[in-house]
């Protein structure tokens, strides 16, 4: 039976890193992408089909009722677009450039994680943008009927991964419900783990977020910023486990460190090089820290 494994990290908590640690460990498929070593910030790839990255999914939807689908919520997807870009002030080209991109490769959709996708066209339209706070009704059905296009391409997924005995393993940063629809239909071997945040690591982990993304405030960062707790606890809720990121990397705590690696059927892996892989978390941790004294020094100042 195929196995279905999402482990959700915060953005700016390290998800590449412990893509190339716990999901790949010695395997030699994950490329990285690129890296910028003045933040400390590299790309991986976090989602594994069996033993390959997602390139294993190389034929065509033969899937109906997907297809319909597809034919049906485009223009719908359309209308989004132009609703968005008509009342939102915050959407941009990188959203924009998201919508396009679905607009063209419709069917192609289901291939991929959709997270990005749906937030581009769901998450932008919101109450207080119309009168009484309140999004018009026909606006609403067309927002519900995207979510649940976006969790039928994912739940296509799920099957074919089913279909052909594949092992589904990924890093993400929020759990599917939010990301993608709470009427998401999850399969049968399903489980989930999540980075844990207090308020400290919180701050610390939005901070290295805005500098990364060159999108930081050189004095700032004296308040919780990034990620809100809020969406870290109800995806600690909705998670089967836990990990935390102070016990991953402040304290260095090698329990906490082998339970990500078990969760991604590491674990003998961990065992063999565990003095090694404790050493590059560590170092891990200890560049992030430079990263926080070069960018924002007055916050640095309050936390080391």
């Amino acid at each position: 039976m195929a196995r279905f494994r999402e482990f959700y990290v915060p953005a700016g908590a390290g998800s590449n890193f412990l893509a190339s640690k716990c999901l790949w460990a010695d395997t030699v498929d994950s490329m990285e992408r690129h890296s910028n070593s003045l933040t400390n910030e590299h790309f991986f790839d976090r989602e594994k089909i069996g033993k390959s990255v997602t390139s294993t999914l190389d034929f065509e939807c033969d899937d109906e009722d997907l297809i319909s689908a597809g034919k049906r919520i485009k223009p719908i997807l359309i209308e989004l677009g132009k609703i968005i870009e008509s009342i939102s002030s915050d959407d941009d080209l990188s959203r924009s450039n998201y919508r396009a991109d679905v607009i063209r490769g419709i069917n192609e959709l289901w291939r991929i994680d959709v997270s990005f996708q749906r937030d581009s066209f769901v998450d932008h339209i919101l109450p207080e943008m119309f009168p009484n706070n309140t999004i018009p009704p026909e606006v609403l059905n067309k927002k519900i009927q995207a979510e649940d296009y976006f969790a039928q391409c994912r739940e296509y997924y799920f099957k074919v991964c089913e279909m052909m005995n594949w092992d589904s393993f990924k890093i993400t940063h929020m759990n599917p419900y939010d990301s993608i629809s709470p009427r998401l239909k999850l399969p049968k071997d399903f489980k989930s783990l999540v980075v844990s945040l207090d308020s400290e690591t919180n701050m610390v982990i939005g901070a290295l977020q805005d500098i990364k993304s060159n999108n930081y405030d050189p004095n700032g960062y004296t308040h919780k910023v990034g990620t809100k707790l809020g969406k870290n606890f109800r995806c600690v809720e909705f998670a089967d486990d836990s990990v935390s990121y102070r016990k991953i990397f402040i304290e260095n705590d090698r329990y906490e460190v082998m339970k990500m690696y078990e969760f991604f059927d590491n674990k003998a892996y961990f065992h063999s090089n565990r003095q090694q892989i404790m050493k590059e978390f560590k170092e891990y941790h200890d560049n992030n820290m430079a990263v926080i004294k070069k960018f924002t020094p007055r916050f640095y100042e309050r936390i080391k």
